[in-house]
């Protein structure tokens, strides 16, 4: 009868021809309280292994340009106090095109509605390569949908407006050509940008200033943005020439510009005015220092690059600890009879 309630028994005999029935149940709840207690152990120690040999980076990327997972390909770069360069798998992504979707909707009456314009989702097509000799494939990357490769996940957190210019000297050669990386500041992408051209003669030549993707005339020479997608894209630069301070060998913020040793060249507060320019417009700068020249504008992206070791491992035993914790909660406790 106890046997079929589930009890454990046990018949003992005693030396007098007497004897009795032992019976205990529960045992169940007790090995999910251990079960329980031991996964915890094991979440911190994948934690720990997760945390020494674990590596974190950042990378910008701009639209047809790529990125190989090598150390000093990164941006920025954080590694755990037993990492080895050798960790890292070989793996590449190249951006083939961005895409954002902007709110359009309109009221009863035709007007603008009060979200028009934020943004609703951000789509990167990506080409990847998991591994020396893996064929790419085409994919996408979006905003908490990552891409896994080599291990590591890659995470689309930011994204933003590239001018591609060309700077000039007093000389005539190109001092710097490409695109440049602007950093957006509010929901209309106005962008702040910084352009440093150390290697232009005889001066060296900086500037900054703002980039408007839909840009409108706000009087007192002033412009802003009044949509975050390229309706009416321009240039709004103060230029300088002096010492850029990159002679010196010291580490400067490539998105500042330290003017406090440079002479100004264009800005509303001297004759010249301010650069303002339009894709496929040639400004030249005062005293026959240069010319800058604003070609078009590309998209780039920012991802960011985590590997975890230990992740599935805490995963794993944290399941396990559930399931142990709920077994012990919920299963009937030991009990003689």
């Amino acid at each position: 009868m106890l046997k079929k309630r589930g009890y454990r028994t046990d018949i003992r005999a005693e030396e007098d021809g007497t004897g009795s029935v032992g019976a205990e149940k529960g045992y169940l709840k007790e090995v999910g309280n251990i079960i329980f207690h031991v996964s915890l152990v094991g979440v911190l120690i994948c934690v720990a292994l997760g945390s020494l040999f674990s590596y974190r980076g950042q990378k910008v990327i701009v639209e047809d340009e790529g990125f190989v997972n090598a150390l000093a390909a990164y941006d920025n770069f954080y590694p755990g106090a037993w990492f080895q360069e050798g960790q890292l798998d070989p793996f590449g992504i190249q951006l083939n095109g961005f895409d954002r979707t902007f709110d359009r909707q309109l009221d009863a009456d035709g007007e603008p509605s009060e979200g028009f314009g934020s943004a609703i989702d951000f789509t990167a097509d990506v080409t990847v390569q998991d591994g020396a000799d893996a064929e790419p494939e085409e994919t996408t990357l979006r905003v908490n949908h990552p891409v896994t490769l080599g291990g590591a996940n890659l995470y689309l957190v930011g994204n933003g407006y590239a001018p591609v210019i060309t700077v000039r000297d007093g000389e005539g050669e190109v001092a710097f050509s490409g695109p440049v990386i602007t950093r957006p500041d509010d929901s209309t992408y106005t962008s702040m940008m910084v352009v440093k051209a150390p290697d232009a003669n005889p001066e060296q030549l900086g500037f900054q200033g703002l980039f408007l993707p839909s840009a409108v005339d706000a009087g007192d020479g002033m412009a802003v943005s009044v949509d975050p997608e390229l309706g009416n894209p321009e240039l709004h630069l103060n230029s300088y020439y002096g010492d850029l301070g990159l002679d010196d060998g010291l580490p400067q913020n490539v998105y500042v510009l330290d003017t406090e040793d440079l002479d100004v060249l264009n800005s509303r507060e001297v004759d010249a005015g301010g650069v303002v320019l339009s894709p496929g417009e040639v400004q030249e700068l005062p005293d026959g220092l240069g010319e800058i020249e604003f070609h078009d504008v590309q998209d780039y992206i920012a991802i960011d690059i985590t590997y975890n070791p230990g992740e599935l491992g805490v995963l794993a035993f944290a399941l396990l600890a559930t399931g142990g914790l709920l077994g012990s909660l919920f299963l009937r406790r030991r009990e003689p009879g």
